[in-house]
């Protein structure tokens, strides 16, 4: 039943948004640490060398573990899913290991590139150092959600983020490392982690290899590859235009509210993709994937939806509160500009999937490519015109751009009945109670008295406007889709909520 499919989804995606997401939720919340003791020029380098593991982890196959995740299911003996786990760890220790080692060799050019500060070697080394680590922990996450072991994954993460925060915190602070210290700090805790999870996993899955899996998985992953690259164009690239075009600062600026208008993606979307794919590739039957796609589509972006208008509406206010110093204040406007590109990536996302279900993904790099092309254009053309500015309008422009594209390509594939008339409606009200609360709305409408207007330099009056209008979208969503089996797939999403199963 849709209910019962709703309450082991949300279940486990909940274990996974507290847990596997608590190291972005620390990061949202050391901001005003961030933004104190790091210039914008500091932000801005971090920002670049961060995204670059991203990249590099795309190239060095960090996809093998989605491709991992499918093959796990092509059988249900147990020999052949620890192989799938052991082959996938050897495959991404011996990419990673060469990838870093190369690219350790031209250490001191490949800093020079991003900025002429001093320290660009070391930092480029420990960044290749957390490329190694990183991709093997991802293995064994992903081993760990694939099994649906919600429990073992949340120790693991929970642990990683404490000792991040804790060494992240001496480091800048107490030892004065600055901007070396995060990574330094990134670096141990990634030691620990690897160390931790390979002791307790290792006798689980084994030490070992089929070339026959081996061939399988690279068959699978290597389209992902390319498409990986271009994603981290879609995703980055305007970074890079904008520190060649503005320098550092402005990438600091950018950075700062690209980080919070992520918060919707990082509490939402990123939780709920490490369960999804395992859990609509475990479905099994073709006519029930595409039903439960197209259901749990329309649930999951009208909740997106909602954390879109919470962040946005309350733009200004929360750039004031995470802001470490004034130069920071100016970037709020970008904030709901990307909150709503993200709104369409998860939407493209969920778009996606008949690619994975029928092993067609060599078409996605045609998709991706296409977006990129023109996000790296549009910046190219726009930023020395508008600014960093420009790089938030276009983010919006370009995962438009790959919805639309990705939603023609996959009818033919594996179609879909999207339930998009109910989606936009949901998205465009949240849409015109954002412009009356950010366009409309006077500063301080001065709905309190004077001493109580203004708590913490945020003025009440408008944001008790704001929560009205949040009410009124909530309200209105709430009571349009208590409908018929709207109603049923509540309950299973809200049992799941509670970690108990649904009843009928």
């Amino acid at each position: 039943m849709l209910k019962d499919a709703l309450a082991r989804l949300s279940r486990h995606t909940v274990v996974y948004a507290a847990a596997g997401q608590l190291s972005k939720l620390v990061g949202f919340a050391l901001l005003p640490f961030y933004t104190a003791y790091l210039t914008k020029a500091d932000y801005g380098v971090n920002e670049l060398l961060s995204q670059a593991i991203s990249v590099l982890g795309y190239i060095a196959g960090i996809n093998m573990t989605t491709a991992m995740a499918r093959h796990y299911f092509d059988s249900a003996e147990p020999g052949h899913r620890r192989l799938v786990v052991s082959t996938t760890l050897w495959t991404a220790l011996a990419a990673s290991i060469t990838l870093a080692g190369l690219l350790a060799l031209g250490a001191g050019p490949l800093g020079a590139l991003i900025s002429d500060r001093d320290g660009m070697r070391e930092l480029v080394y420990l960044t290749l150092g957390i490329l190694v680590l990183q991709l093997l922990r991802e293995v064994f996450w992903r081993y760990l959600q694939t099994e649906e072991r919600s429990t073992a994954f949340a120790l693991s993460a929970v642990s990683m983020t404490v000792v991040v925060l804790v060494l992240q915190i001496w480091f800048v602070r107490g030892l004065g490392r600055g901007l070396i210290g995060l990574f330094e700090a990134v670096l141990i805790s990634e030691v620990l982690a690897v160390t931790a999870l390979a002791i307790a996993l290792l006798p689980q899955v084994g030490l070992g290899f089929s070339k026959t899996l081996f061939r399988q998985l690279a068959v699978y992953t290597l389209p992902l590859v390319p498409n990986g690259v271009l994603q981290f164009c879609l995703h980055n690239a305007d970074r890079y235009v904008l520190n060649g075009l503005r320098g550092e600062g402005d990438v600091g600026l950018y950075g700062f509210a690209y980080k919070l208008g992520l918060i919707p993606n990082f509490l939402l979307l990123t939780p709920f993709l490490m369960v999804w794919y395992p859990f609509i590739f475990s479905v099994g039957d073709a006519e029930r994937q595409k039903e439960l796609i197209a259901r749990i589509a329309a649930y999951f972006l009208a909740v997106v939806t909602g954390a879109v208008l919470l962040i946005s509406i309350f733009a200004p206010e929360l750039v004031r509160l995470m802001a470490g110093k004034p130069e920071y204040l100016v970037a709020w406007p970008a904030v709901p500009w990307v909150c709503a590109g993200y709104w369409l990536w998860a939407a493209f996302q969920l778009a996606q999937t008949g690619f994975f279900i029928r092993k067609r993904t060599s078409t996605l790099p045609w998709l991706t490519g296409t977006a990129a092309a023109f996000n790296i254009v549009a910046n190219l053309v726009l930023i020395p015109r508008y600014g960093w500015m420009a790089a938030a309008w276009i983010t919006v422009a370009t995962f438009l751009l790959l919805l639309v594209l990705t939603l023609r390509a996959v009818r033919p594939v594996f179609p879909v009945n999207f339930l998009w008339g109910r989606t936009l409606a949901c998205a465009g009200a949240a849409g015109v109670l954002l412009a009356v609360g950010l366009w409309v709305l006077p500063a301080d409408l001065g709905l309190l008295p004077a001493d109580l207007r203004v708590v913490g330099g945020l003025p009440l009056g408008t944001m008790a406007i704001k929560l009205g209008l949040l009410a009124v979208w909530a309200g209105w969503t709430w009571f349009s889709w208590m409908t018929g089996e709207e109603r049923e797939g509540l309950k299973g999403l809200l049992a799941g909520l509670r970690g108990r199963p649904a009843r009928g």
